[in-house]
């Protein structure tokens, strides 16, 4: 990741924490938010296979409503190769209760840059569960099995709510 990309990420996110971002203007059950992320962390479940689990880059999250959603980023793959997404988020299953947050839905959309597709654009169905408390929050992705080509895992990504 690029120092000027760095230092940007890492500027919304000490404002977002100290409350001197836009933020600090909607509660957490707002219906249009914006978060952002570093990239995840994965679990691949085959340990034979030399797969990165740091799959570290930056992305976007835009809560339409509650329910509905746009993710789009990029981030260093498991295969240490740079891949791009864009998804429709939906959660269909979620509630509040204070500031918590919580729920499960599905991302649908595309990413590319795998060598199993020869880098190109591919569809993307990811189940997610989410938490998020305030300004702060996760996303658990399982990333299914394809075949013999790509391992199953779990991906975690921690994200910061900046408007």
């Amino acid at each position: 990741m690029a120092l000027r990309t760095q230092l940007l990420l890492s500027g919304l996110i000490v404002l977002a924490l100290l409350g001197q971002g836009p933020a600090t203007a909607q509660n957490a059950s707002s219906p249009s938010q914006v978060w952002i992320n570093a990239g995840t962390y994965s679990y691949h479940f085959d340990h034979s296979k030399s797969f990165r689990n740091n799959n570290i880059g930056i992305g976007a999250e835009w809560r339409l409503t509650p329910e509905q959603g746009i993710i789009a980023g990029h981030f260093i793959n498991s295969n240490d190769l740079r891949s791009r997404y864009l998804a429709y988020q939906w959660r269909p299953l979620n509630t509040s209760i204070g500031p918590t947050h919580w729920g499960v839905g599905v991302d649908v959309g595309a990413m590319n840059g795998y060598p199993y597709h020869n880098g190109a654009w591919f569809a993307l169905v990811m189940p997610e569960v989410f938490f998020e408390y305030k300004r702060v929050g996760f996303n658990l992705f399982f990333v299914p099995k394809v075949g013999d080509r790509v391992d199953s895992a779990i991906s975690l990504q921690a994200k910061v709510r900046v408007w």
